[in-house]
């Protein structure tokens, strides 16, 4: 079975996968792994130079992500030409490790923020998606991060909006500091069949 976990900034994705971790499944970062094909992947990396030039790689050949992250926010047009490169890439690793690990019965997981835009999109059985309200996720990616409220609400803004991701979820967990994230997640593991 492979599953989806998703939400916007700030809204602890990454700590339900690390608590699906401690569970003992396995949960494949899609945005982590998107930054390592970058520089692995060699077909991808030419890509990439052939749109954004040898600059998107800093001298010791790995991808400069801040410098990226700047010609993109200037120009959409980019940010969808090298979507259209990486996510492909990104999709069919991500297959291939959950066929490698997914073995054995129990679910796989792939964890992005930018799971309601991926196309192709991943063939999931499921989609959690992770919600906190925006002071919260502020205050987290504020501290998290060493940024201010303008550079993460910047950030936010690229990303997919709240029915976006609404409308790709099957189940939601509220992660607001408030409920207890783990009731939650074995709810969702036993509606989806696991062993808990």
């Amino acid at each position: 079975m492979l599953v989806g976990i998703t939400g916007p900034i700030g809204s602890g994705k990454s700590f339900v996968s690390s608590r699906l971790e401690k569970l003992g499944y396995r949960v494949y970062n899609a945005d982590a792994r998107a930054k390592s094909l970058v520089e692995m992947q060699p077909e991808l990396r030419q890509g990439v130079e052939d749109l954004l030039g040898k600059q998107a790689y800093d001298a010791a050949g790995r991808y400069d992500t801040a410098w990226v992250a700047e010609q993109v926010f200037r120009d959409p047009g980019l940010l969808v030409k090298l979507n259209a490169l990486v996510h492909p890439v990104v999709v069919r690793h991500f297959l291939e490790w959950a066929h490698a690990f997914g073995q054995g019965g129990k679910a796989v997981f792939m964890e992005s923020a930018l799971l309601p835009r991926l196309s192709p999109f991943p063939p999931l059985d499921a989609v959690v998606l992770v919600t906190a309200p925006l002071d919260v996720r502020l205050e987290r990616v504020e501290q998290r991060d060493g940024v201010g409220t303008s550079q993460v609400l910047a950030r936010a803004a690229r990303q997919a909006s709240d029915e976006e991701f609404a409308r790709i979820a099957t189940y939601t967990i509220v992660n607001d500091g408030q409920r207890e994230v783990d009731a939650q997640l074995q709810l969702i593991l036993q509606s989806l069949g696991e062993q808990v």
